[in-house]
């Protein structure tokens, strides 16, 4: 939304609707519309086309250049690459550190995962722990992989809903889609004419794919629904997913404890609902 220019800051309300006169605001409501379209009328590849339609509809009315190039050169990442020093991991100090990206890396991970997870075209009932478990690990390698390298936290995002919803299942689809993310280190000048207000309206719409799994929220028992009420909240509100479980889950497991249904509370939400109290404390900066 923010990208699309939809909402921006406002002082007095911390968000507000954006000027929708605006240029950048026009090419993300045609983008918006032209997804929807074909999203509703199941066309196959709909996120990738919208985007590009949109692209060539900004670059038509000027909004964005024309690239000047095509392929570029690999980019040069000696000055971050393997320069981690391992002998600092002893210090103390970097104790914070360590646990806030732990924090972040996991949570973020685990709600992506889960919410992705709901889609029954991901993976059924019975792969669920199996599969997740094996997705937890991934991420985990490639957080570590993405830091040797000295690029940013290498991770699962919501974008992968686009995957799912497109039909893709199996280890198949990530090792094309890696193919085709390192082919596009040499198409970057392409990559980089595309629009954030072009790809924006995609995104929202992956939102949609990810919404379906409140349906299983059970919103007749208060101390399943305040707490899932509190994470969608949180989410956003916060910007980031981490806040927004660890909210969920502190709610969660108090209002647990204090209906006499602690029996119902699975030993690793206890651990998740304390490690997100003492993040918030901040006991470790």
């Amino acid at each position: 939304m923010q990208n699309s220019h939809f909402v921006v800051a406002n002082a007095a309300t911390i968000i507000s609707l954006g000027n929708l006169h605006s240029a950048p605001a026009l090419i993300a409501i045609i983008g918006f519309f032209i997804t929807s379209f074909m999203i509703v009328r199941r066309i196959e590849g709909a996120l990738f086309i919208s985007i590009a339609l949109t692209t060539v509809i900004a670059m038509i009315a000027g909004f964005t250049p024309l690239p000047q190039e095509i392929i570029s050169g690999i980019p040069n990442i000696g000055s971050m690459a393997l320069k981690i020093d391992f002998g600092a991991i002893f210090d103390l100090r970097l104790l914070p550190v360590i646990w806030t990206f732990f924090i972040i890396a996991f949570f973020d991970a685990f709600g992506t995962i889960t919410a992705l997870g709901t889609n029954p075209k991901f993976w059924s009932k019975n792969q669920e722990k199996k599969t997740g478990n094996a997705a937890i690990t991934i991420n985990s390698f490639g957080s570590v992989i993405g830091s040797i390298f000295g690029v940013p936290t290498v991770t699962t995002f919501m974008e992968s809903a686009s995957g799912i919803t497109a039909g893709g299942r199996t280890g198949l689809v990530a090792i094309i889609v890696g193919v085709l993310f390192l082919a596009s280190i040499f198409f970057f000048p392409l990559v980089k004419a595309v629009p954030v207000e072009a790809a924006a309206p995609a995104i929202i719409i992956v939102g949609l794919f990810m919404l379906s799994g409140i349906k299983n929220i059970k919103y007749s028992d208060q101390s399943e629904a305040i707490p899932a009420l509190l994470t969608l909240a949180a989410i956003p509100f916060t910007y980031s997913i981490a806040n927004g479980i660890g909210i969920g889950s502190i709610s969660y497991v108090f209002l647990k404890i204090v209906t006499g249904r602690i029996g119902e509370v699975h030993p690793a939400m206890h651990l998740i609902a304390l490690f997100s109290i003492l993040n918030f404390a901040s006991v470790f900066y």
